[in-house]
């Protein structure tokens, strides 16, 4: 006879108003995902993983150049 075991869900943790790199959490979302909004502006929903992980800090803005920067080597 085999046993089945269930799998249980942990308490979702409130991230609620709490800032993570340039996003600013504003509200849950089903599937460990949180409706967040960065410093320029944008919402997005974000995965729990991602937040708590650091793997996303902001929505892009950050990494978008400006004519005159200079990346690596090059000048735009």
């Amino acid at each position: 006879m085999t046993t089945r075991y269930r799998r249980v869900m942990p308490n979702r943790i409130d991230l609620t108003s709490k800032q993570f790199g340039q996003w600013t959490v504003l509200a849950a979302r089903p599937d460990y995902r949180w409706l967040c909004r960065c410093s320029c502006g944008t919402e997005r929903e974000v995965l729990a993983r991602s937040l708590k992980g650091g793997h996303s800090t902001s929505c892009g803005c950050s990494y978008k150049h400006k004519v005159g920067d200079v990346v690596g080597r090059l000048t735009l």
